[in-house]
């Protein structure tokens, strides 16, 4: 079985201690995986036109289902969920 706890180590390149809060309810503690600066093609690679945004990779088992407007804090900055992006029994990554 999988281990959460083994894959989202705070020894991890990239990982942070992280709060969790949903839109109305609980903060939970948690480590998140922040990438910074991902280039995306929203109109396709033909068009020539990108931007930057930052994702964030979340415990499946402390935010099984993420949703815009939830709020992802770290030490010195809080990120607001704009997008689910990808979700399996392990992860959420999100767009904030």
């Amino acid at each position: 079985m999988f281990d959460h706890d083994t894959f989202f180590n705070i020894d991890m390149p990239e990982a942070y201690e992280a709060v969790y809060i949903p839109e109305g309810g609980e903060r939970i503690d948690t480590v998140v995986f922040i990438d910074r600066n991902v280039e995306t093609f929203p109109g396709g690679y033909e068009t020539g036109v990108s931007e930057k945004r930052v994702e964030i990779t979340l415990r499946s088992d402390h935010a099984p289902t993420p949703r815009k407007g939830d709020i992802i804090a770290i030490s010195n900055e809080s990120f607001t969920v704009a997008e689910l992006l990808d979700s399996d029994s392990f992860s959420n990554k999100v767009s904030v």
